[in-house]
């Protein structure tokens, strides 16, 4: 079977994810179309309500994932995958997506500056964990990680209403200065 029949597998529940599979074993052929099908919402019908297709999603970030380095035409589609806020609740797939971008082109400019931006969104504590997974290379977001860390240590030791909103909010805020610390230690014994 060729790429587009794989693709226009993809828009049947009943063979999505043996079509995810089918297109990562066409290789870099099969990378435009999994990239493409990561942000098609015609895929994804429902993708503002209760049902994210969180799992369908991760399962394509995977497969690029696994492509390594001939998944690079994939990383603008990567990036905007990472910073879809629509998937709040669900961080499976933007975890995967952060973790994604550092381990097919742990280099390239535009995935450490996407995770430097994301250091502030719902994910914050993903992509800084990816940011040490980049090392070195993630030299650049050092400034970016200080700041959050700076944020969140605020957020951490401000005297809080105590309501469970708030002893979440404290919650996360450490799960991030943790997180920062970790990946700034990592960047710097790289380095």
């Amino acid at each position: 079977m060729d790429a587009q029949t794989h693709a226009m597998a993809l828009k049947s529940a009943n063979t999505f994810y043996k079509a995810v599979e089918s297109l990562k074993a066409l290789g870099a052929e099969g990378v435009p179309i999994l990239a493409h099908a990561l942000n098609d919402d015609t895929l994804y019908p429902n993708l503002s309500s209760d049902q994210p297709y969180d799992d369908e999603r991760k399962a394509i970030v995977k497969a690029l994932e696994d492509l390594g380095a001939l998944s690079q035409p994939a990383i603008p589609d990567l990036v905007q995958a990472l910073q879809d806020e629509r998937m709040r609740p669900y961080v499976g797939m933007r975890h995967a997506a952060a973790l994604a971008l550092v381990r097919i082109a742990p280099s390239d400019e535009r995935v450490i500056t996407a995770l430097a931006d994301a250091l502030v969104t719902s994910i914050g504590a993903h992509a800084a964990f990816a940011l040490g997974e980049a090392g070195p290379n993630a030299k650049p977001a050092l400034p970016a990680l200080m700041d959050a860390l700076l944020s969140s240590t605020a957020k951490y030791s401000r005297r809080g209403s105590g309501d469970i909103q708030d002893m979440m909010d404290r919650a996360n805020a450490h799960e991030l200065m943790v997180t920062i610390q970790q990946a700034i230690k990592k960047i710097q014994a790289s380095v």
